[in-house]
């Protein structure tokens, strides 16, 4: 079950609404909780890492403190989707612990990658508009589905892969996470036994965070391969001449696909990619969007972080300590979420969950290890300047990889570390 889990993970477009997202991997996490629940008390003893435990706990409550009855709805559904990502920490860390499903969870990324790089594929040609039209909407209007394309920032020829996402940034932090892993499960022979197949993989994940046109994205693919490249040669003395021909027909599956996108593109037909790629290069660092044209579904100027960053830092000046509040930014006008890991912290939960996420954080940085987990938390950590991933289960299942020593070799291990 916990292999199903990791699958599913990625896959956040497929959903049932009811007060919340009952997504597949939710389902899951809700049955595998249940069992270790059931388990432990069969056992008399507390299932999951007590550190963890702990830390987890003080999180929780510490990000309760600053509520305000204004966005009340959004603020319990953030906080259970905080609940979600906890909860997928200590459950993966003890798949990891007690069971020794390495292997197991690495295969179920390995496969669950190539999966959401056809998607990617498949769905980028029809954002070009390859089949029509109109077939993105008809997609979207699947039962269960929420969106695979979002037209966003112009109000024509910009039309962005959300892919297993709702969101054309976190589908590329997907892609490019998994991309990463992939890389670590190779070296390590957990993936395809054929290197080129690993290769493919790997561009073809990379071609689908191209065309999520998100400049987070792009920088974070860039780093996610690097960072896998240089752990696993490091950590895991993989030969720098496997690395670069495995990278190397990666770069060139990647480009091959972007190629043929641009070849199927059809003018006046969904994205226009020479239009959304010069739009994307024009704003080369800059926080913000020209307000022209701007389409971001209504948001606004507002939708720039040169514009939200500075009242996420005057909220917590106003409310240093408890912050205004989980999902006050979204429900205030003129400001949404911030992109910005330390600046949603510090606004809207204070020193109170600044610190009280310091702690989760130091306990698996303490306890954690391995190639493996170590790869996956830099490939996140690089998303939490321009991406807000405290609500994310990105962010908690690296975590669950490195406290869980993903791919160490517990034999070694002395028992105070085990």
């Amino acid at each position: 079950m916990v292999v199903a889990l990791v699958f599913l993970l990625p896959l956040h477009t497929v959903f049932v609404p009811a007060g919340i997202s009952w997504k597949p991997y939710l389902l899951t996490l809700i049955a595998l909780v249940v069992w270790d629940a059931v388990d432990g008390l069969g056992e008399r003893r507390w299932p999951w890492d007590r550190r963890a435990s702990i830390a987890v706990g003080v999180l929780l409550v510490a990000t309760t403190v600053g509520w305000s009855g204004l966005p009340e709805a959004r603020g319990a559904r953030l906080w259970l989707a905080l609940l979600v990502g906890t909860l997928l920490l200590l459950v993966v860390d003890r798949a990891l612990r007690e069971f020794d499903l390495d292997r197991s969870i690495m295969r179920a990324v390995v496969w669950s990658a190539v999966a959401m790089a056809v998607t990617a594929t498949v769905l980028s040609f029809a954002i070009v508009g390859t089949f029509g039209a109109d077939i993105i909407e008809a997609i979207d209007d699947l039962p269960g589905i929420d969106r695979v394309g979002k037209a966003t920032y112009l109000t024509e020829g910009f039309v962005a892969l959300t892919n297993w996402h709702q969101d054309p940034g976190y589908a590329a932090a997907w892609m490019n996470l998994w991309a990463a892993l992939v890389m670590a499960a190779w070296a390590r022979g957990w993936a395809f036994s054929r290197w080129w197949l690993n290769a493919a993989v790997v561009g073809g994940l990379g071609a689908g965070t191209f065309m999520t046109m998100s400049r987070t994205g792009w920088l974070g693919f860039v780093v996610a391969v690097a960072a896998a490249a240089f752990f696993v040669h490091f950590r895991d003395r993989t030969p720098w001449l496997r690395l670069l021909r495995l990278l190397g027909v990666a770069f060139a599956v990647a480009v091959l696909l972007v190629a043929a996108f641009w070849i199927a593109d059809r003018p006046g037909v969904g994205t226009d990619l020479a239009e959304a790629v010069d739009y994307r290069l024009s704003q080369g660092a800059s926080l913000g969007a020209p307000i022209e044209g701007f389409v971001e579904e209504g948001i606004g100027a507002q939708d720039t972080r040169s514009v939200v960053w500075p009242r996420y830092v005057e909220a917590y000046q106003t409310h240093p300590i408890s912050g205004i509040g989980l999902g006050v930014g979204w429900a205030t006008p003129g400001m949404q979420e911030p992109h910005n890991l330390g600046l949603q912290l510090l606004g809207e939960t204070g020193l109170l969950g600044l610190f009280a996420f310091a702690a989760v954080v130091y306990v698996i940085v303490r306890w954690g290890g391995g190639t493996i987990g170590a790869i996956a938390l830099v490939v996140v950590a690089s998303t939490a300047m321009t991406q807000t991933v405290f609500f994310e289960p990105t962010l908690w299942f690296s975590g669950a990889l490195y406290l869980g020593k993903a791919g160490v070799d517990r034999t070694n291990l002395h028992s105070s570390d085990a």
